[in-house]
């Protein structure tokens, strides 16, 4: 996550100005309840980025007069995180030189997720490649020889 999370709520016959503790991932964030009985919570990106993708649980808690928790609600939350799309390091050490560009080079990576179809475009030279994805997320483009010629140097 790069941006902050709000999460509101609503308690029932719980007094405003009391405070309800949300626990998530073992870190205690605290809202105080107003007079409509709504509460918010900003959690940091930084506290969202280290979430394991799957099943994570909140937990809202709010002390009473004894101390003893009055209202606790528990909830289960699925974390979707964005797969992690790969590049193969292209030409062997990632330097074209002149001899490799005097031949087609593959470029190979991977989307991260499974699924055939999806396209892949790359733009090298001020020029587009498209490859297409096989059925566990990997593919590659062909780049011909003559375009690998005519790319400047640096």
């Amino acid at each position: 996550a790069q941006q902050p999370l709000t999460i509101n709520g609503t308690t029932a016959h719980i007094a405003a100005g009391q405070t309800v503790t949300l626990t998530l991932n073992g870190k205690a964030y605290t809202a105080t309840v107003g007079s409509d009985g709504h509460w918010s919570v900003t959690l940091p990106p930084a506290d969202l980025q280290v979430l394991a993708d799957g099943q994570t649980l909140i937990t809202a808690s709010v002390p009473g007069i004894s101390g003893t928790v009055s209202a606790e609600h528990t909830l289960s939350v699925l974390i979707n995180t964005l797969p992690q799309a790969t590049l193969d390091l292209p030409f062997g050490d990632g330097v074209l030189d002149t001899t490799e560009a005097g031949q087609n080079q593959i470029i190979r990576g991977s989307t991260g997720i499974t699924g055939s179809g999806q396209q892949v475009t790359l733009t090298l030279g001020g020029k587009t490649y498209t490859g297409t994805v096989d059925a566990n997320g990997n593919w590659h483009i062909t780049l011909p020889s003559d375009d690998l010629r005519a790319l400047p140097q640096g």
